[in-house]
């Protein structure tokens, strides 16, 4: 695309090069060495695609370690016009001597953005000097406003993040440039920890004597964060702008709205109406026309629409709250077109209910794809006939609950051709003879399992299943002897498999007995034994999210242990990490 002119490649570069301003202002949790896709590629295609992307690759700088602000440094220190480009710059660290450097080579920073979540460790003073040198119009702040949460939101107390953020409101009252900012403290009436209200009332009092602010942002706690109100006697103060926080609740919400309606400077206030998300629109409505059950009394109480997943608002027209219910669903129009099912009798079986059904009933659902049932102990179906024939088409069957043997002997006769996806859960090790007579029957067309670990390891799975490509491996109760909750050292070593793409351990946490095994087991695992094996997923890591947490992370040590192997490993989520920008 040489010669082509500079407006055409800068439509084409931008998207690809800009940080939109959500990324930039987020003050989510993100791991310090998420994957992320080099973008000073785009510079080496040619001269002219260097000339148009510079400026842009520029724009937005995003500091998350001390390598890469050194590398930072030393660039700007080489080609001092580039730091001209720098109009944003977020630091999420101290940094040391590199910050005075940058500071001093990016004469033009508009948005700045900066954390107190600082370790002792860290070198905060070239930063907090260098804040004298800036002219932001916009300041974002991160800090921790509780630390009754995760060990990162934490507020720190040390004399880096003492230096900083003393520095950062004295040059509140000095910038004349100053139009906006980020407010981090979200009000409870009165902070759970002391420091961080004491920085809450120093950067609100600064903020007030600052002789050009214009804005400030702040989110919706509990209850009106009155020491802002001496905001509104500013000069040059316009708007406070509030924004739903994870901190807002419905009557916090509520206050503010009554405080905003009821103060004389109302014309200074910007209060959003609380908005209900889609899932409580659609979902609380089909709760108030069609009960999950029809003993229930849910009415949808708008009181605890808040405390309702979304992910449990799904699908409520194709569920059944007790085998009634299905075997109405089953009479009705929809059952022949139904591709979707969810059975789940746990609320019939806390009312004391007892119901039982004919096994034709699922001969109602001719096209179902997905088959999920969660089955009590005062629930069952009677014997089907050998010759009984249903669900021709179902490609995943999910069941769990305390009759999973009752579910076992409905689906044994049925030849089920078309599954290929199994999940089971169950504390009970009396179903094994079951549900390994039921693997063994399908297993050649099986590609995905997931179930107790225990019968994993008893029952051979990935030699009934020679064809599976992902295997889940459920976490047990941890009331059991370590032996029996904790994945055993030999789990890949006694094994081989051709076509297992992918493991999942869907533990949310190890514990010290349980997090060793694990270790033994991984490091056991030949991929010789394994050759299609890409990744493994595990939900209890957790991926460090600032530099200082790297080195102790013992995450990092288990996926420099898999990545030797050539496979990747990832969290919860599925996000794995990049050993990039480190020191």
């Amino acid at each position: 695309m040489d010669g082509a002119p500079h407006e055409i490649l800068l439509e084409i570069l931008c998207p690809l090069l800009k940080y939109s301003d959500a990324d930039f202002s987020d003050t989510s949790e993100k791991p310090i060495l998420r994957p992320a896709s080099s973008t000073s590629s785009y510079l080496l295609v040619s001269k002219q695609w260097l000339q148009v992307a510079t400026p842009l690759l520029y724009h937005t700088v995003i500091l998350r370690t001390t390598a890469q602000a050194a590398a930072l440094a030393y660039a700007l220190k080489s080609n001092p016009e580039m730091g001209t480009c720098i109009k944003r710059l977020r630091i999420e660290g101290g940094f040391g001597k590199s910050m005075l450097t940058i500071f001093r080579s990016a004469p033009n920073i508009v948005d700045l953005y900066l954390t107190l979540i600082l370790s002792a460790s860290e070198d905060s003073r070239s930063l907090s000097h260098g804040l004298a040198i800036v002219r932001p119009r916009r300041v974002i702040l991160y800090d921790a406003v509780d630390d009754h949460y995760s060990e990162t939101r934490k507020p720190r107390v040390n004399k880096q993040v003492t230096q900083l953020f003393d520095a950062l409101c004295a040059q509140v009252l000095k910038w004349n440039t100053l139009l906006s900012f980020v407010f981090p403290y979200v009000s409870f009436g009165g902070y759970r920890s002391s420091y961080v209200s004491g920085r809450a009332a120093q950067l609100a009092a600064a903020l007030a004597k600052s002789p050009t602010i214009q804005y400030v942002d702040v989110g919706i706690g509990g209850i009106w964060p009155t020491l802002l109100d001496q905001l509104f006697t500013a000069p040059s103060f316009k708007l406070l702008r509030c924004y739903e926080t994870r901190y807002t609740s419905k009557a916090g919400h509520e206050d503010f709205i009554t405080k905003a309606s009821q103060s004389s400077f109302l014309g200074k206030l910007d209060v959003p109406e609380m908005k209900p998300s889609p899932f409580q629109i659609v979902g609380d409505t089909i709760v108030r026309v069609r009960p999950v059950s029809p003993s229930s009394s849910s009415d949808g109480s708008e009181e605890h629409e808040g405390d309702i997943e979304p992910s449990r608002r799904r699908k409520f027209l194709n569920r059944a709250g007790d085998l009634v219910s299905l075997q109405t669903l089953a009479a009705s129009p929809a059952a022949s077109t139904l591709e979707d099912l969810d059975v789940d009798t746990s609320y019939a079986q806390s009312t004391g209910k007892v119901s039982s059904a004919n096994p034709t009933v699922l001969a109602a659902f001719p096209v179902l794809l997905y088959l999920r049932w969660r089955i009590d102990g005062k629930s069952w179906f009677t014997k089907p006939d050998r010759d009984f024939r249903a669900l021709e088409n179902l490609k995943v069957l999910e069941v769990g609950g305390s009759n999973v043997a009752s579910i076992l002997n409905l689906v044994e006769p049925l030849e089920l051709p078309a599954l290929s996806k199994l999940v089971f859960n169950f504390n009970r090790n009396s179903i094994f003879p079951l549900l390994a007579t039921f693997v063994n029957k399908h297993g050649n067309k099986l590609l995905s399992v997931a179930t107790n670990m225990e019968f994993i390891m008893e029952a051979k799975v990935l030699d009934l299943c020679p064809n599976l490509e992902m295997l889940g491996v459920h976490s047990v109760s941890r009331n059991l002897p370590v032996e029996r909750r904790s994945v055993p050292p030999d789990f890949f070593s006694s094994k081989t498999h051709a076509a297992l793409k992918k493991v999942h351990f869907d533990i949310r946490r190890l514990d010290r007995h349980q997090g060793p095994r694990l270790e033994q087991s991984l490091e056991a695992l030949d991929p010789v034994n394994f050759p299609a094996l890409e990744e493994i997923q595990l939900d209890a890591i957790q991926w460090p999210t600032a530099e200082r947490d790297i080195a102790k992370n013992k995450s990092v040590a288990l996926f420099e242990l898999l990545r030797g192997k050539g496979i990747k490993l990832v969290d919860g989520r599925g996000v794995s990490c990049v050993l990039r920008g480190r020191a």
